[in-house]
């Protein structure tokens, strides 16, 4: 397999923090550090050999090879059993704290992606272990959404085809020996991949840590819903931590918990078996959303998001959409409509989930007490690609609530909103509709009849009354004779009086 430009870059920016590690530099990351001075310290994420001596050089410096032989400038001198044992123990070394990344990375890093050099070490590797370290480093490393640890690690015992044969050059600038080769390409920013995976703070107590994970003293927080990129990971005692930087200005912030990161501009396809676990229709919706495309249709909140919506997550009327067993106690339900008078249209059906969180947020920042909710609501759009921006600012770049508050109150007219509406996803606490899983409908009802009319279905007397049962705002509405009929004899009923039109098997 051919290394692609990113994880020839990263090979060479991890060469080069090997050599400012050497050099000192205050920034390299700990396992850097430790390689450099195997004397260093034993804090995390680096412990060396598990026993906080720190980790040996696996160069031996000796004479360079004869003038004219073309070969990487470490290829004789490498202790590869030395590698061998860093890495294996990064991944099963026994200090506690599971995989140290950052030192597999490091070590792997020094086979300058080179075919001779990488089957040494897998050689020494599987000699000394008897197993296949690709193969080891599967078992202990994944792709995730904090990062593609796992096609990092295995990128290193990629060849690059590219620099075979090319020799290094020593180019001396001030004093300092930088090594390069003829490779014209620009070196890549290390977290420019990192940051086109952006997250948010949203905890309001996201306390700052030290290499050991542990807070600050006195804590120290970050803002919560400040944008960050994760410029790096490590665990300990089964928890997960993240080194933060800011997204427009690359603060770094330290590192805090995973579980204070947002994630934005999620890709369905990482949680389809979440998602097929709600239902199979659920799962297709979310699918079939391109969040990046749904975004660039981006407008602010008030009139005009109920024609957004509909182009990204139409409105259904297609009774065949619904969960087959619901369907048929529509169907009943509605035949029992039709020989009574009472004639019906379906408004809605199975619903988008994406459709019910505009609903949702539509409600909850139009009674908005603070500017929380309306930061919330933000980031769930960025997550989702949803194309509204809910916060209407000021000339000084804070929000207006009441304009906010006031837009979202048109977005509610458009839709014809009540005082609930389920968010269709499970951030920050929501709930799935019924709609999202094709178990719920709206209904309109027209009455041929204007006096209260006596029915009877399942044995029982019932009185419908039109004026009582018309409209989409009912006091009351459970108690009135369509939802008891339709509860106990079709398994179906209506009980939200503010979205009388609604029914479902539970009414909610």
């Amino acid at each position: 397999m051919q290394p692609t430009t990113i994880q020839k870059k990263e090979k060479e920016n991890a060469a080069k923090q090997q050599t400012e590690g050497e050099q000192g530099q205050s920034m390299a990351p700990p396992a850097m550090q430790l390689m450099a001075d195997p004397g260093a310290g034993d804090g995390f994420p680096n412990l060396g050999n598990g026993n906080g001596a720190g980790s040996f050089n696996p160069i031996q410096r000796q004479e360079a090879p004869d003038a004219g032989v073309c070969e990487p400038d470490n290829a004789q001198s490498m202790d590869y059993s030395v590698i061998a044992q860093n890495v294996w123990d990064a991944m099963f070394g026994g200090t506690g704290w599971g995989t140290d990344e950052q030192k597999v990375y490091d070590n792997l890093a020094l086979l300058n992606h080179d075919d001779g050099m990488i089957s040494e070490f897998m050689a020494f590797y599987k000699a000394r272990f008897g197993t296949n370290v690709d193969d080891d480093i599967a078992s202990e490393f994944s792709n995730n959404i904090l990062g593609n640890e796992l096609d990092q690690a295995l990128s290193y015992l990629n060849t690059n085809g590219d620099n075979l044969g090319v020799c290094p050059v020593e180019d001396t600038v001030g004093g300092e020996t930088d090594k390069t080769t003829d490779d014209p390409s620009p070196a890549l920013d290390p977290d420019a991949e990192a940051k086109l995976k952006p997250y948010v703070i949203s905890d309001g107590a996201a306390w700052i840590r030290n290499d050991e994970f542990v807070p600050l003293e006195p804590k120290q927080s970050i803002p919560k819903w400040t944008e960050v990129y994760v410029s790096k990971t490590g665990s300990k005692d089964g928890k997960n931590y993240a080194f933060v930087k800011g997204m427009s200005d690359d603060k770094e912030w330290g590192w805090t918990s995973t579980g204070n990161l947002y994630e934005q501009f999620w890709d369905p396809k990482d949680n389809e078996d979440t998602y097929k676990a709600v239902s199979s229709a659920y799962n297709d919706q979310m699918q079939a959303i391109d969040p990046k495309a749904t975004r660039a249709d981006l407008i602010m909140s008030g009139t005009g998001v109920a024609a957004l919506a509909n182009k990204w997550y139409p409105n259904e009327t297609d009774a065949s959409k619904l969960d087959s067993g619901f369907k048929t106690k529509v169907d009943n339900l509605g035949a029992f409509f039709s020989a009574n008078g009472i004639s019906y249209s379906l408004n809605a059906g199975l619903r988008h989930p994406l459709r019910s969180t505009i609903f949702n947020y539509a409600i909850k920042v139009a009674a908005a007490s603070s500017d929380d909710i309306i930061h919330e609501a933000n980031a769930v759009m960025v997550k989702y690609g949803i194309p509204i921006d809910w916060a209407h600012k000021n000339t000084d770049g804070s929000i207006n609530r009441s304009t906010s508050k006031a837009k979202a109150v048109e977005v509610k007219g458009e839709f014809g909103l009540g005082s609930k509406a389920a968010r269709g996803i499970k951030d920050f606490g929501g709930t799935i509709s019924n709609h999202n899983n094709g178990k719920a409908v709206d209904i309109e009802l027209t009455f041929s009849f204007t006096a209260p009319k006596t029915v009877t279905v399942g044995g029982k007397s019932y009185t419908i009354n039109p004026s009582a049962e018309s409209g989409n705002n009912i006091s009351g509405v459970a108690s009135k004779a369509l939802a008891q009929i339709g509860k106990a004899n079709y398994g179906i009923t209506r009980a939200m009086d503010d979205d009388a039109v609604h029914w479902s098997e539970t009414g909610h």
